[in-house]
């Protein structure tokens, strides 16, 4: 596994079309917009919704040339934490992950000790956002 590293400049910005932040999704969506931007200040190279992949799937983000998609859990059960971003690698939606924990009571290090605990299978990479810190969460 080989972590996705920075080789944009601090406060880029995202490329792509934000996702609408309204109906149902509306918070969904505002974490996701908050995540590619707070990446993007940070120096990753972010594109927001670059199109479906071949399997029919739209990620969330193409960062430094690889494909991850947003989970913003606003669960207290670490665990569905963990089935959310199973979910989202079964399901071919994509094998990483930017986990925005803002809406959570837990840190990133919570999430790495549960996936060390219980490994998902075909999961590559898990990149942390808690308030503006990135921190790598996996591997």
């Amino acid at each position: 596994m080989v972590k996705t590293s920075l080789t944009g400049k601090k406060q880029g910005k995202a490329k792509g079309a934000k996702s609408p932040e309204r109906g149902g999704q509306k918070h969904t969506h505002m974490r996701e917009n908050q995540a590619a931007d707070i990446l993007a200040e940070k120096g990753y190279i972010v594109e927001q919704n670059p199109g479906m992949l071949p399997n029919g799937k739209n990620p969330d983000y193409k960062i430094e040339g690889r494909y991850f998609d947003c989970l913003s859990p606003k669960s207290n059960n670490i665990d569905q934490i963990r089935k959310g971003i199973s979910r989202k690698v079964r399901s071919g939606q994509a094998d990483r992950i930017v986990l925005n924990l803002d809406d959570s009571l837990f840190v990133p290090n919570d999430i790495t000790e549960v996936l060390s605990r219980k490994p998902i299978k075909n999961l590559q990479e898990v990149i942390g956002i808690k308030g503006s810190r990135i921190i790598q969460i996996y591997p």
